[in-house]
């Protein structure tokens, strides 16, 4: 017995009724393990359709095999092929929001990559005209934003920096 098989309860067997089910129900193997307290014996978690939860640690004696299922056939919820299913779909979406996310922050590194060229270019355009004032560089670049955040050109920023430089203070 394999994972995949679609299993039902033997004839003989009367272990449907310890797990309240019809003799006829047929189900899907989840899980094969040892079983620890038989040597050489093993049990099988099985997925039956309508039930909510697996029934657990079924001994393989008890159940017969009637089929393969390699996940086309029947997609019962809590099985093999719906797990898959389940994995492929979140790993889509974990894929398109790290891709959004990545696109968000290129974007947004790219602009403010932008935003500290401009103010660069502003502050070396006003430095000739601002050299007897003795401003540091980190002053300049405070002057230079004060002054475009104001302004609407580069223009009108580096002649706002030029004449708070020249003591006119327009």
């Amino acid at each position: 017995m394999k994972v995949g098989d679609l299993v039902r309860f033997r004839k003989e067997s009367k272990a449907w009724m310890s797990y309240d089910m019809e003799p006829d129900a047929r189900g899907l193997v989840i899980e094969v393990y040892a079983n620890v307290q038989v040597k050489g014996a093993h049990k099988v978690d099985v997925s039956f359709p309508g039930m909510g939860v697996l029934k657990r640690a079924i001994d393989i004696s008890e159940l017969e095999i009637v089929g393969r299922d390699h996940g086309a056939s029947i997609k019962w919820p809590g099985t093999i092929s719906a797990l898959r299913e389940t994995k492929r779909r979140r790993f889509f979406l974990w894929t398109a929001s790290s891709v959004v996310g990545l696109l968000a922050f290129g974007l947004l590194t790219l602009h403010v990559a932008k935003a500290a060229h401009r103010e660069k270019r502003i502050v070396e355009r006003a430095r000739p005209f601002c050299v007897q004032k003795m401003l540091t560089n980190k002053d300049m670049h405070r002057l230079v934003r004060l002054a475009y955040r104001s302004r609407r050109t580069d223009e009108d920023a580096v002649r706002a920096v030029v004449a708070l430089c020249q003591g006119s203070g327009q």
